[in-house]
């Protein structure tokens, strides 16, 4: 009852942050084009809601990074004497590289636990599974899972990722400001389109995560077959807040597209 009370207020405030990304993009665009048309009527109509939305996707996106922060020091402290049980970490180190010699692969990869946590993760050379995912999945869910990360490897995704999301953010952002806010004089005017690039990468974000997601899917279906792969998302599903968000599309979804083939 609490698990899904938790995941209904977790779609609640993705569904929240959608809305509200997008209604930067619209608010913004409109008042990016009232600037570049010098057109006073439409800027009197859009500066006022897309200043206010600007800033409101600035103080949650401040805030969730403020708030991570915190909660990751917080965690490291309070737990910082607790160590994962050894036989989690021996399951995880046999199953692991036993897991990429049944996908035929011949990759450097550490495998390791995180605490507290009941989804996996991928990072340079290493695969991060985590604690309650590990104690609660059969041998074969825990392969499945493993083999959606070691696609994420293979294909290189995280540095996609940062390519998509850094380089463009920040570029797009500084150049809406600086040639539609600073060339008018006023470097307030700059705030909305540096916010409006941003939240227009958020959005089209989406269809390069989701695809990404499902490519890692196929891939680890085509090396260890696809009810391995079903099962791991299944046990993924109860353990983990299975809908949609900007990186990932929904667990029902993902399953569903590998059943059909």
């Amino acid at each position: 009852m609490i698990r899904e009370l938790r995941h209904r207020l977790v779609k609640l405030f993705i569904w929240a942050q959608m809305l509200l990304v997008s209604a930067v993009v619209v608010t913004g665009g409109l008042y990016a084009l009232a600037l570049l048309l010098e057109n006073r009527f439409l800027l009197g109509l859009v500066q006022s809601p897309a200043m206010t939305l600007s800033a409101t996707l600035f103080a949650l996106i401040a805030l969730l990074w403020l708030s991570g922060f915190i909660l990751r020091i917080t965690l490291r402290i309070v737990f910082r004497k607790r160590t994962v049980s050894l036989d989690l970490r021996e399951r995880l180190g046999k199953i692991g590289p036993e897991t990429l010699q049944r996908m035929g692969l011949n990759l450097k990869v550490r495998f390791l636990v995180r605490r507290r946590s009941s989804n996996a993760y991928n990072g340079k050379n290493r695969i991060l599974v985590g604690e309650k995912f590990l104690q609660q999945s059969t041998d074969d869910e825990l392969r499945g899972i493993i083999g959606h990360e070691i696609g994420h490897i293979v294909k290189k995704d995280n540095i996609v990722k940062v390519i998509w999301t850094l380089i463009p953010s920040l570029t797009l952002g500084i150049a809406l400001g600086l040639l539609i806010g600073l060339s008018h004089g006023q470097a307030e005017s700059a705030f909305v389109p540096l916010m409006t690039g941003i939240g227009a990468l958020l959005l089209s974000g989406i269809p390069l995560n989701w695809r990404m997601e499902y490519r890692a899917d196929r891939f680890a279906a085509e090396h260890l077959g696809t009810d391995v792969v079903v099962r791991a998302l299944s046990r993924l599903k109860t353990l983990h807040f299975g809908g949609f968000s900007f990186s990932h599309p929904p667990l029902s979804r993902r399953i569903r597209r590998l059943q059909q083939g």
